[in-house]
């Protein structure tokens, strides 16, 4: 398949966020997903998936890849939801431990990460407590 081509009707296009891959708890999280999915390649996307401005650009790239279905190992929604996607959310210290949470972190939740968690296919709660994990968006999965 080349070029942009869409896959026939017995192939599906699902699209993987390996720019999470490092040495880090999110980074080998996602290797160690990756290495047990099978039909996912990486998708294309430019970028940090911790930017601010990725909800954005992720959505408008993956519109333009039209994958039928794409998987982040991380919090990083796209904001269009132009497929269906699967999220992680790992842990909520960034919006509720007082002293990791800012305005901005509050703001990407609120506006970006929690709508999401109610649009998504699917979304995986690794948190460390069924009432952190309820606040995610209530579906918790371990």
């Amino acid at each position: 398949m080349s070029g942009g081509q869409r896959p026939g009707r017995d192939m599906q296009r699902l699209l993987f966020d390996s720019r999470w891959f490092g040495d880090h708890g999110i980074g080998r999280f996602a290797k160690e997903v990756y290495s047990r999915l099978s039909g996912f390649t990486p998708a294309k996307l430019t970028g940090l998936p911790w930017q601010p401005a990725d909800a954005v650009r992720t959505s408008w790239q993956l519109r333009r890849q039209r994958p039928d279905f794409y998987f982040t190992p991380g919090y990083n929604a796209p904001l269009r939801h132009p497929c269906p996607f699967a999220l992680t959310v790992h842990d909520l210290n960034h919006v509720a431990t007082p002293g990791q949470s800012t305005v901005l972190k509050r703001l990407y939740y609120n506006a970006i990460l929690k709508p999401a968690i109610h649009k998504a296919a699917e979304s995986a709660a690794a948190a460390s407590t069924p009432k952190a994990s309820t606040r995610a968006g209530g579906k918790e999965h371990r």
